[in-house]
């Protein structure tokens, strides 16, 4: 299997896993599998073009900062000299 089948496989795969998480969501109203299935989506959706691949890129490397932040594993104004220089 080729690294093009084999990216387009796990693509559907995740695919139809966002769908069973967001219908199991809805179904028993089980609001981290709708979150986890809706989030998969937007993620699998940037994917498919380049530029919104890297725009989604630079809001979790930003979410990502912020928890290590609130955990104390990055300091505020690490955090803040990073936002400021992104932009």
């Amino acid at each position: 299997m080729s690294n093009n089948e084999n990216r387009k496989e796990i693509f559907e795969n995740l695919v139809h896993l966002s769908q069973i998480s967001s219908i199991n969501g809805i179904i028993h109203g089980d609001g981290q599998s709708l979150f986890l299935g809706e989030t998969l989506k937007v993620v699998l959706g940037a994917s498919l073009d380049e530029k919104h691949a890297r725009l989604m890129h630079g809001y979790i490397q930003k979410f990502l900062n912020h928890i290590a932040t609130l955990e104390g594993q990055m300091k505020v104004v690490d955090l803040l000299k990073e936002e400021t220089s992104a932009n």
